[in-house]
């Protein structure tokens, strides 16, 4: 008896994918919103670097949503193997952008070295939005790395890893802003190097 090497087509879920993204690119832009504000309002540099953060998140959110409709699981003629790399090329895009924006922010809190510090201002009203911000990641993070894994998309996976990070710099924003409000000025340039890193 001879044995088919017939193999079933990938499911194609970039349509799912392309949901998930868009959901999420609409929240990042609802963060890059209240973190600017608070940052702008505050004068808080460490604050302004995660804003930069998360523009780089929306960003990578765009570049999902393009490499996604490329991505095309079904082989055809020129692609025997379908077009999945091209999801491997978003998530190195991804990357790349994080890379861009780390620079940015040390140059910038090299820049605020040289000249001085203004003072931060820091108020009850700013902490709350930032622990809003802090809960609006945490929920982005958890849904795509759900969504990911079911569906095995790398790209949803590799935002997912990046949010986490997300997550993480905005608890050391949030702690530095609290010492901010404690007269620890220095905390906020101090701050945004490894807000950077």
């Amino acid at each position: 008896m001879a044995v088919s090497s017939y193999q079933l087509p990938p499911l194609d879920h970039r349509s799912t994918v392309q949901r998930v993204l868009l959901i999420t690119l609409g929240l990042n832009l609802l963060v890059v919103a209240l973190k600017a504000t608070v940052g702008w309002l505050t004068g808080s540099l460490s604050l302004m670097a995660d804003a930069l953060h998360s523009i780089t998140d929306s960003a990578n959110n765009i570049l999902g949503l393009t490499t996604n409709r490329l991505a095309d699981p079904h082989p055809d003629r020129n692609h025997p193997y379908g077009h999945q790399k091209y999801e491997a090329i978003g998530a190195l895009g991804i990357a790349a952008f994080l890379g861009i924006a780390c620079f940015e922010i040390l140059t910038r809190t090299i820049e605020r070295l040289i000249s001085g510090s203004n003072p931060v201002e820091v108020g009850p009203t700013a902490l709350v939005i930032m622990l809003i911000v802090l809960g609006i990641n945490t929920m982005v993070a958890i849904y795509e790395r759900q969504i990911g894994q079911a569906l095995g998309s790398k790209i949803l996976l590799a935002d997912a890893r990046h949010t986490l990070s997300d997550i993480w710099t905005t608890v050391v924003v949030i702690a530095g802003l609290i010492g901010v409000s404690l007269g620890w000025q220095w905390l906020d340039v101090t701050l945004a190097f490894p807000v950077a890193l």
